[in-house]
């Protein structure tokens, strides 16, 4: 009697690697149109985003009753705000070279907060302690006063 032979021929061998390609190639093409089309992919942020993560540090840091000392003004065509306070932390908020960045000198951490920005004033009024926003963001004009809360 013949024993029969359990195992893999050679011809199902033949047949699982051509599968084994196909499979491959398939894959490789779904993963190269894929990959292709994330690259075209840009994200672009509006100006409201923008003035609304820089509202988010500034009254973070405003709202603070820790404050000592803010000052706002001008240095080499940078506008900018300081804001000091009681256990020597500064904060600072920098418009320079078309962007708005925020500064946390204790930290030395830069955030880039606005990009896009055509024009930006910072006032602060030491009598009624407002600070005024004036910010064009996409040729979009955003202006907010916030009331500082400082000692």
């Amino acid at each position: 009697m013949l024993k029969s032979s359990k195992g893999i021929t050679l011809t199902s061998l033949v047949i699982y690697i051509i599968v084994l390609m196909i499979v491959i190639a398939l894959f490789s093409n779904f993963s190269g149109y894929f990959f292709k089309n994330v690259n075209q992919i840009t994200i672009k942020e509006i100006g409201d985003e923008q003035f609304t993560r820089f509202l988010a540090y500034l009254t973070k840091d405003i709202n603070l009753d820790e404050i000592n000392f803010v000052k706002t003004g001008t240095y080499n065509n940078v506008n900018y705000i300081i804001l000091k306070f009681e256990d020597n932390i500064e904060h600072q908020y920098l418009y320079a070279n078309k962007a708005i960045y925020y500064i946390d000198k204790n930290r030395n951490k830069t955030i880039n907060l606005c990009n896009n920005v055509t024009s930006c004033n910072f006032m602060y009024d030491d009598t009624t302690k407002a600070l005024t926003v004036n910010i064009i963001i996409n040729n979009i004009n955003y202006t907010k006063l916030l009331i500082v809360n400082n000692n």
